[in-house]
């Protein structure tokens, strides 16, 4: 709290630009400095609990939702490589084969969580420091984006049995990230349009540069966002999901808000619940 001499408007700016929290004109009286105390308490106080309040709901979120999804790939390499050892020489080759095969994917599922767990978690020490944030921008890394978006969209579409849905109108322009983090954007947008819609309803990729900013649009038909829980976007949060049970423990959207902040982006989502999701990400290029 700052105390001055000094009222006049400009003198109010630049005590608060020095980091004064509250600014109080002599001459006051004891009440006038007590009822400033007690109010920035107040105020302090308040943001201590909403830190707090959040960090609860990340952690109820965390315990609920990463043992669930870490639990279901691991019970699956388990009882199948169990199987595959109880049977082994009694089953068929064909059979073999197959129980080798679901293993393999659980595992993959097992390892892209982990990776994606540990990308989310870079991501936030990352933008929390200053430095590093600062040694990232001074890179300046840049890539063509065109190629890099129609082939991870071609492959997440193949992944799901959905060629057909995905529809591309891809504008060739330079972006001001790295080549991997352009493809985690894309990959972790697309997995959430795919998941979250139905099969042979459209999934539509676009992108243009307007001026000195590269725009991306990814839109679906799909089950769609409240306005509550576009405004409750972060990790560990899947909206919904007793309803849409999937695979996922709700990093995608947290992740891609992290890359596009991290290179001084805009990320804007615009949804209406059962009819659908349009998410537009705007880049420096």
């Amino acid at each position: 709290m700052l105390s001055a001499i000094k009222a006049e408007r400009s003198d109010f700016r630049q005590g608060m630009d020095f980091g004064a929290d509250d600014y109080l004109t002599k001459p006051f009286t004891p009440e006038e400095l007590l009822n400033a105390i007690a109010s920035r308490l107040d105020k302090h106080a308040l943001v201590e609990r909403q830190t707090q309040a959040k960090l609860d709901e990340l952690r109820m979120n965390i315990a609920h939702s990463l043992p669930h999804e870490l639990n279901t790939p691991l019970n699956g390499i388990l009882g199948m490589s169990q199987l595959l050892i109880e049977s082994c020489g009694i089953m068929p080759e064909s059979e073999e084969v197959e129980i080798a095969e679901l293993i393999y994917r659980s595992a993959n599922r097992l390892n892209a969580l982990v990776q994606r767990f540990l990308l989310y978690s870079n991501l936030e020490l990352i933008t929390k420091s200053p430095e590093k944030t600062r040694q990232i921008k001074e890179k300046n890394d840049r890539c063509l984006a065109e190629k890099i978006i129609s082939e991870i969209a071609l492959k997440k579409a193949i992944e799901n049995s959905r060629q057909k849905d995905l529809k591309l109108d891809i504008q060739e322009s330079i972006v001001q990230l790295p080549q991997e983090d352009l493809s985690i954007l894309i990959e972790e947008l697309l997995e959430n349009s795919f998941k979250f819609s139905l099969p042979s309803s459209e999934i539509k990729v676009m992108s243009k540069r307007e001026g000195n900013k590269f725009n991306l649009y990814v839109i679906d038909n799909g089950k769609g966002m409240a306005i509550e829980e576009i405004n409750t976007i972060g990790a560990f949060v899947q909206f919904n999901r007793k309803l849409w049970e999937q695979q996922g423990s709700g990093l995608g959207l947290a992740i891609v808000q992290h890359i596009v902040k991290l290179y001084g982006g805009e990320l804007t989502i615009a949804s209406i619940p059962e009819q659908g999701t349009t998410v537009s990400v705007s880049l420096p290029c």
